[in-house]
């Protein structure tokens, strides 16, 4: 998602700067809520799409997203690697 958005170019002079970060923030927040809107529509509608074997999909488009703080990603870390046998850190 984040490679849709604009990258707004830097000017060393005022980057860093309050108003520089806002105008960023603002950029960023207006282009995310328009591709969410369009999101919104075809997740209500679907879209038609022709598929590479040649056969029409009716799809419909889902945002995931996954929230969890430092001790909720360590635990589900540690739970997938001791389920794949990769062991990168722990000591089991």
């Amino acid at each position: 998602v984040v490679g849709w958005l604009p990258i707004v170019s830097k000017d060393t002079d005022k980057e860093g700067k309050p108003e520089f970060v806002n105008l960023e923030h603002v950029i960023w927040h207006k282009a995310f809520l328009k591709l969410l809107e369009l999101v919104m529509q075809y997740s209500k509608s679907g879209y038609s799409h022709n598929c590479y074997d040649k056969i029409m999909c009716w799809l419909f488009p889902i945002l995931l997203i996954f929230s969890a703080d430092y001790e909720e990603q360590y635990v589900l870390y540690s739970y997938t690697c001791l389920q794949s046998d990769i062991r990168p850190f722990l000591d089991v």
